[in-house]
């Protein structure tokens, strides 16, 4: 009797999941991919020596009412299996037949037919906002020069706050932690709404959860009830803060990412100001920014109360320069602008994101320059958990007696991992004596994650290297706690623009307290001091990260001392504790809430 073959798709992070696979036993000959193989496998005419070859195609996702482009997907796994499902984490199947295609066909017309007044309806309520915000701006220009307000750039925008100036750093659990002099807020400002609008689901770990969580929890030393509104749940948020989740429609899902954002406007605006009403008064609404986004604009103006946007980087020239979804720019500028203008303090992660928003016009006295930052606690070379979990992983990945060179990421553009894989293999190449003594533990997945790969698999160090694909957000520090060396490779855009993020991993490889190796490039080089708290290295330049890397090997006493000086660092100045704290006293300066000292 012949085998009948299945073929799972793994789309996201499905696989992640604990038995994901455990409905297909025996007999089934399995086959698992993920949905990125599975589109080049089926791309153009290809898709034709696939078709039906199988007897079973399920499509494994996070959420099934959230799939994006549902109609072509669905298209695609109906060719090519006899028969064909999409099964969600919560095990909610839906069988792909040609009743179900018909109606994704139908609502896929519809999305179409509905399209004009779609941006119409946008675009009117894109003048509307920006009228209201030009009054919003020259009422506020009044009030300064008629109280005669300094705001020039000498205070504004501060990056060198350390211990002088915030108090004892965050050495413990809150518990233990010795009395700071940091600022305390009213009783009347106990709650604030944190605006999470992205159409990013099941993301597990990553610099955006990991600057989520940080920034929630770290308010929660000031406001007893912050109100979390997101479209999805978040790792690692504190236990007090109870998310309040607003999924979007699956209607404009086919047309394209910014369609769909674009028609979650309205959507998300009502959900989250009956979520508000409920809640009683607000200080302030804080946004994480998001492409295609405004209802924050629309929350503050309804409230009464100030915007907090928190700027992490130019999201229309991403999307431009680093994927095929920027359908309608000129729209999506006109919004990223509007926010920008509209927002009462625009916080950004580094002096480069400072430099571009003045640039295009906007006001030097409402922005903040605030680095990310770290739980000290959690990255700890001192946490029992770690060291617990350490001997484990070493002894699944074969790490024992192994000098651990590591790097966690989600494989961007921005990350230089490509170069880092040349440089490992540049790095065996020339100092054949380690590669009996060394193994690179690679933790992550993103787009650059195949080449990557492929870099390495066609070497002769394949087995040298680990590639443990993506790992939920709590298990980093642990995964991080097996390595001697930290990787941090940061690369200039393509176009040749500066870097301008702040990149989470660096701060925790400096409160994990080992050597970290790191691109000489933008905020890398303002925090970090070369043969004090890091090695730097000219970015992009393999054989020079190659070189480095032994280095630092081979000096015990400079990876102890590179190590101490970074995890102080870290203490004194990028906690997450340090990082909302600027932001309290830049609001405070600012008059959008009431401090006092204890």
């Amino acid at each position: 009797m012949k085998t009948p073959k299945a073929l799972i798709i793994i789309k996201d992070n499905v696989e992640v999941f604990p038995d994901a696979l455990s409905h297909l036993n025996d007999p089934w000959q399995l086959e698992k991919i993920s949905s990125k193989d599975f589109k080049k496998r089926i791309n153009g005419f290809r898709i034709l020596n696939s078709l039906w070859k199988y007897d079973l195609v399920e499509l494994m996702v996070y959420k099934n009412q959230l799939l994006f482009k549902p109609f072509l997907i669905a298209l695609s796994i109906y060719l090519v299996g006899k028969t064909a499902r999409i099964r969600d984490r919560e095990n909610h199947i839906e069988h792909i037949n040609l009743a179900a295609l018909i109606q994704k066909l139908w609502s896929y017309a519809t999305e179409i037919l509905y399209r004009p007044f779609l941006l119409n309806k946008i675009q009117k309520q894109i003048k509307v906002l920006e009228a209201i915000t030009k009054n919003k701006n020259r009422n506020q220009k009044q009030e300064l020069h008629k109280n005669q307000i300094d705001i020039g750039p000498k205070d504004v925008g501060r990056t060198d706050v350390g211990p002088k100036d915030l108090g004892p750093t965050d050495l413990g659990p809150r518990t233990n932690r010795p009395r700071t002099n940091r600022p305390h807020t009213s009783e009347k400002n106990n709650q604030f709404v944190y605006l999470r609008a992205n159409l990013w689901f099941g993301m597990i770990s990553g610099g955006s959860i990991a600057h989520t969580s940080g920034v929630l929890n770290g308010f929660l030393n000031y406001f007893k009830n912050p109100i979390f509104i997101s479209t999805d749940k978040i790792p690692k948020i504190h236990p007090h803060i109870k998310p309040n989740i607003i999924e979007p429609k699956p209607f404009f899902a086919n047309s394209g990412m910014d369609l769909w954002e674009l028609s979650f406007n309205d959507y998300f605006f009502n959900k989250a100001d009956t979520i508000i009403k409920s809640k009683g008064e607000i200080a302030f609404i804080y946004q994480r920014y998001c492409i295609n986004h405004f209802s924050g604009i629309r929350l503050s103006q309804k409230y009464k109360v100030p915007l907090i946007l928190e700027y992490n980087g130019p999201e229309v020239w991403k999307r431009k320069k680093w994927s095929d979804n920027s359908k309608y720019p000129q729209i999506s500028e006109s919004i990223e602008m509007l926010n920008l203008h509209y927002a009462d303090i625009i916080v950004v992660v580094s002096d480069v994101l400072k430099e571009e928003l003045l640039s295009r016009g906007i006001e030097e006295h409402k922005i903040l320059v605030n680095p990310n930052g770290v739980d000290p606690t959690e990255f700890s070379p001192d946490n029992p958990e770690n060291e617990k979990s350490k001997n484990d992983i070493k002894s699944k990945y074969q790490l024992d007696q192994k000098q651990v060179i590591g790097f966690i990421g989600t494989f961007g553009q921005w990350h230089g991992v490509v170069e880092m894989a040349k440089a490992i293999v540049l790095f065996y190449d020339q100092y054949p004596q380690q590669f009996p003594k060394t193994k690179f533990l690679l933790i992550g997945d993103g787009v650059l994650f195949q080449e990557v790969r492929s870099i390495i698999q066609n070497s002769n160090y394949k087995d040298n290297v680990i590639l443990t694909g993506m790992i939920p957000q709590q298990e980093s520090p642990k995964y991080l706690s097996c390595c001697d060396i930290f990787l941090s490779p940061h690369v200039r855009n393509s176009d040749g623009s500066k870097f301008f993020g702040s990149p989470t991993k660096l701060f925790e490889y400096m409160a994990l307290g080992k050597a970290i190796i790191a691109s000489d490039i933008e905020q890398l080089s303002d925090i970090l001091k070369h043969k004090k708290t890091a090695y730097l290295v000219k970015s992009g330049d393999s054989h020079a990260l190659a070189k480095a890397i032994q280095d630092v090997l081979i000096d015990d006493n400079l990876r102890v001392e590179l190590g101490l000086n970074a995890r102080k660092e870290a203490l004194e100045k990028y906690t997450w504790e340090k990082h909302v704290e600027r932001i309290v006293r830049f609001m405070g300066s600012k008059k959008f809430i009431s401090l006092h000292s204890r």
